[in-house]
């Protein structure tokens, strides 16, 4: 995915749906839902742990049981993806207009006009989607990081062929740069209770791997964990979900999927 930058010429996801909160409802309503998203994930984190602080089990496979709670979160979140899905596909129906020589200008006007109203329905989509997902997760006892570590492994092959969706320019369709960095985190969590069970000056394949990740992925090398290849063993894990998984993926949202609430807000009441 080192050519993701370079292809993101839109990359106007997450600035659409920012915008759209502030214009489509009044500031107290945006106020009161972004306050309930937040205090879900609060929850979330206080009951579980945040992202960055998960260690995936030691030989990195997903347990069965783990999976399918995954799958359950998943089926949840993704009765929304179409509708964020069918924002992006407008964005890019109204740039087409600007450069379609024969639609005239009052028409893409007018088209242009009612795409916007469309467009700013993403704002109270946006909160929704948060929320299922949080929610979600506080149900099923799975953690954000939990979530994250699987998501990026069972969609290794789905994120890579972004580059190539209808969503490339848009840089939402990729994992973003504070779900990288705890992704590193959590590796390195991986590695630290490895070289703890076996001793840190263990240097057999795996801590040998492991250790290469961490490397890979705190230079931003590789900007996922095991992008070249999973391990057969955590392979082996994930395989035989491949089609239930693919069910529930959706392109172009990579980004939104895995977002967090900011850092340093906390609700104290």
């Amino acid at each position: 995915m080192s050519e993701q930058t370079s292809k993101r010429g839109i990359g106007c996801g997450v600035v659409v749906i920012l915008a759209a909160i502030v214009l489509a409802v009044p500031v107290f309503r945006v106020g009161n839902a972004i306050w309930k998203v937040k205090r879900v994930e609060q929850t979330l984190n206080n009951t579980l742990g945040e992202a960055r602080t998960y260690a995936p089990p030691l030989t990195g496979e997903v347990a069965p049981e783990r999976m399918e709670t995954f799958l359950r979160v998943r089926t949840r979140v993704f009765a929304n993806c179409p509708e964020f899905q069918g924002y992006l596909d407008e964005v890019i129906r109204l740039e087409g207009l600007e450069e379609n020589p024969d639609v005239s200008k009052s028409e893409s006007m007018k088209q242009g006009f009612g795409g916007l109203k469309r467009l700013l329905q993403a704002g109270p989509g946006f909160l929704r989607f948060m929320e299922v997902r949080n929610q979600a997760l506080l149900d099923e006892s799975m953690g954000l990081g939990e979530y994250m570590y699987i998501y990026v492994l069972a969609y290794r092959g789905q994120l890579r062929l972004e580059t190539d969706s209808r969503f490339a320019n848009f840089e939402d369709a990729f994992v973003g740069s504070r779900a990288r960095r705890d992704l590193a985190s959590m590796i390195r969590n991986q590695l630290e209770a490895v070289e703890a069970a076996r001793g840190a000056s263990t240097d057999d394949a795996w801590v040998t791997m492991l250790r290469e990740q961490v490397v890979l992925l705190e230079t931003e090398a590789k900007p996922l964990p095991w992008e070249t290849g999973l391990p057969p063993e955590i392979a082996a894990s994930i395989d035989p979900y491949a089609a239930t998984l693919d069910a529930v993926y959706c392109s172009g949202l990579a980004k939104m999927e895995l977002s967090q609430k900011n850092k340093g807000f906390e609700i104290k009441n």
